[in-house]
């Protein structure tokens, strides 16, 4: 075995042969933008083929992942120890035995330690090693360069109005929006509402109930490889509210702030008449969004997280970190999501909640 070698550099090792490594812990992956993804390989029933990264490059912490739909990295630590500890069901120790023996390297620091440097690794993995030019694009830029409204909303019962607020559409420009083709383009906007800091694409086909994937009416084909949804590269969703640059106005006049998962969720909220919603584009809520929102001091929030198993967990985490500053409001849904619960539905269920 090699020379001693702290945790942090043990897993640098690691991260060097990424793949290997995965291969070694039987997990199915892509090769991705600056790593690997696929399904969650920690929690249990995983279906999502984008439901996990990790990066082998990028930040100061080798290893670091994300689990986009259970956030197992919660439980487990966002680093390339957590990942294993929860593929392996290992305590720390039993985590950095596996490490040395993949990488034939001895950790010099005592299975005692890891926890305490765990926790001190966590709050320095969001500061990447080298900053990112933003060139963010104006917002009348990103208008010309789309053809509005999508005829795909328009067709799931969305009014052209609202899309043409949110600027919903389709590309004209792949060079501002790539890899869009056949996706419906959901612009993301900067706190003023001025830039585009981002964007998602919704695919315009629907799950196939033979092959599970999303792709036309036609065959299956052999490799499917459209997910539902792609994002811009380097859209960080947990430094974003969807639609904040409109609704925190409201959020200050009316004292209460509606939590919804996506774009979609706010447009029909948009169309009941209730303007004061915002988006966490996922099923977390961080320190970043929650500070945000603390800013506009509402007394009030309405949490309306999908009616799954992820959007309950969300509501439940969003509850522990808020309901000392908030009252909380969780309305029983109706349907999965509010995306899809008709305007009188909507206004019926609210009303009482955002005028009580």
């Amino acid at each position: 075995m090699n020379k001693g070698e702290n945790l942090n550099q043990l897993c640098r090792l690691a991260t060097a042969k990424l793949d290997d490594l995965l291969d070694t812990l039987n997990v199915e992956y892509r090769i991705c933008n600056k790593g690997f993804c696929g399904k969650c390989p920690v929690h249990d029933g995983a279906d999502n083929e984008q439901g996990w990264i990790i990066y082998q490059s990028g930040y100061t912490v080798p290893g670091f992942w994300t689990c986009f739909t259970h956030h197992c990295e919660e439980e487990y630590d966002k680093n390339l120890l957590g990942l294993i500890k929860g593929i392996r069901k290992q305590g720390p120790a039993d985590a950095i035995a596996f490490l040395e023996q993949f990488t034939k390297t001895k950790c010099t620091q005592k299975p005692s330690v890891p926890e305490q440097y765990i926790q001190s690794m966590q709050y320095d993995i969001l500061e990447e090693l080298e900053e990112e030019e933003k060139n963010y694009i104006p917002r009348s830029e990103a208008r010309q360069n789309l053809i509005i409204p999508a005829t795909y909303y328009i067709n799931r019962g969305y009014t052209k109005n609202t899309l043409n607020r949110y600027d919903v559409g389709y590309a004209r420009n792949e060079e501002i929006f790539p890899h869009t083709s056949n996706r419906a383009v959901v612009p993301i906007y900067d706190d003023t509402g001025t830039y585009m800091v981002g964007y998602s694409a919704r695919i315009i086909y629907e799950r196939c109930e033979y092959c599970n994937k999303y792709h036309d009416s036609g065959p299956c084909p052999q490799y499917a490889t459209g997910a539902k949804w792609k994002h811009s590269e380097g859209l960080h969703s947990g430094d974003i509210l969807y639609n904040w640059w409109s609704a925190k106005y409201y959020i200050k006049t009316t004292g209460t702030a509606i939590i919804v998962e996506g774009p979609g969720d706010v447009w029909k909220l948009e169309e009941a008449g209730l303007h004061n919603s915002i988006a966490i584009l996922g099923s977390s809520l961080s320190m970043k969004q929650k500070n945000k929102i603390d800013i506009c001091a509402p007394h009030k929030l309405i949490l309306l997280l999908d009616n799954d198993e992820a959007g309950q967990k969300a509501t439940n985490s969003i509850v522990h970190m808020c309901d000392k500053l908030y009252n909380m409001c969780i309305p029983p849904l109706s349907a999965n999501d509010i995306g899809n619960m008709a305007t009188k539905q909507i206004q019926k269920l609210l009303f009482p909640f955002v005028k009580g």
